[in-house]
C-alpha cells in the first residue's frame, strides 16, 4: 500500500515540486500593491507643478495686461490736459513743407491765381431830386456867375437833369454859351450835356435857369467830376471853372 505523502494526484504536482526546489532556485515576486500604489503617487505629484505653471502664467498675463491699460490710461489723460498748441503743430507742418519741397516763387500759368478784383455793378442811384445850392469858382475873370441848384434823377428816361443859374454881375447884359461835361472816375469818356438854352443873352444882375439833361443815370458811391465852361461872346471871354466832384 503506498504513503500517502507519495500519492500524487492529478493536478497537485506544482504543490508538490514547490517543497523539493533546490537551494539555487530563486523566487521573484513579479508585482506588489505597493509597487502599483508608489506609481498613482509619482503621478500625481508631477501633475501639481505642471498645474502651478499654468496658474503662474495666467497670473503674469493678467499684470501685463493691467500694466498697459494703466500706461495706456495716463498718456491719454496727459494728452487731454496737456494738448498740443495749435501753433506748433502749424510750425511742424511748416517746417516739413519747406524741408521736404522747395515752392516756386513764380506762379505756373494753371496754378496762378487772378489778384485783379473783379468790378461789381454798384446800384444806380433811386429817382429824386437832390439839392446842391452849388456856386462854382474860377481862376479868372467871371462876369457871369454859375450856381448848380438841384439834380433830378429819371431812372424811368435813364437821365438827370442839372437845373442851372446864370446871372449877368455887370450892367452890359451879356450874351452867353454854356456846355457841361461829367465825367466818372472810373471812366476815360465824358458825357456831355444838352441844353435847351445853351446860348442867349442875359439880363444884368438877374439869375436865369436853363437846364442840362445828362443821357444817363448815376450809380452809389460814384464819384463824378462836373467841368463847366462859359464863353460870353460881348466880352469875347472864356471862363473856365474849376473842376468839381460829386458822388452821389
Amino acid at each position: 500500500m503506498r504513503n500517502d505523502d507519495q500519492m500524487k494526484y492529478p493536478g497537485e504536482e506544482r504543490y508538490y515540486d514547490q517543497g523539493q526546489q533546490t537551494p539555487n532556485s530563486q523566487w521573484q515576486p513579479t508585482a506588489t500593491p505597493q509597487n502599483f500604489v508608489t506609481g498613482q503617487g509619482d503621478k500625481f505629484r508631477e501633475s501639481q507643478p505642471r498645474q502651478q505653471n499654468v496658474w503662474r502664467i495666467a497670473a503674469l498675463f493678467l499684470l501685463m495686461t493691467t500694466v498697459i491699460f494703466l500706461a495706456t490710461t495716463v498718456l491719454a489723460y496727459n494728452h487731454i490736459i496737456n494738448p498740443t498748441p495749435t501753433s506748433t503743430v502749424r510750425q511742424a507742418a511748416q517746417q516739413t513743407l519747406t524741408s521736404g519741397s522747395t515752392l516756386s516763387s513764380t506762379p505756373t500759368s494753371s496754378s496762378a491765381l487772378s489778384v485783379t478784383p473783379t468790378t461789381q455793378p454798384s446800384a444806380l442811384v433811386a429817382d429824386g431830386v437832390i439839392t446842391k445850392n452849388l456856386t462854382l469858382t474860377c481862376q479868372c475873370d467871371d462876369p457871369i456867375r454859375v450856381t448848380i441848384n438841384t439834380i433830378q434823377i429819371d431812372n424811368a428816361n435813364g437821365r438827370m437833369i442839372w437845373d442851372t443859374s446864370l446871372k449877368d454881375i455887370t450892367s452890359n447884359s451879356l450874351g452867353y454859351q454854356i456846355s457841361e461835361d461829367l465825367q466818372a472816375n472810373t471812366q476815360q469818356t465824358q458825357a456831355h450835356a444838352t441844353f435847351s438854352q445853351g446860348s442867349g443873352t442875359l439880363v444884368s444882375n438877374t439869375p436865369y435857369d436853363i437846364q442840362g439833361i445828362f443821357a444817363f443815370v448815376p450809380s452809389h458811391n460814384v464819384m463824378y467830376t462836373l467841368t463847366v465852361v462859359v464863353y460870353t461872346n460881348s466880352l469875347g471871354l472864356t471862363m473856365k471853372f474849376d473842376p468839381v466832384t460829386i458822388t452821389f
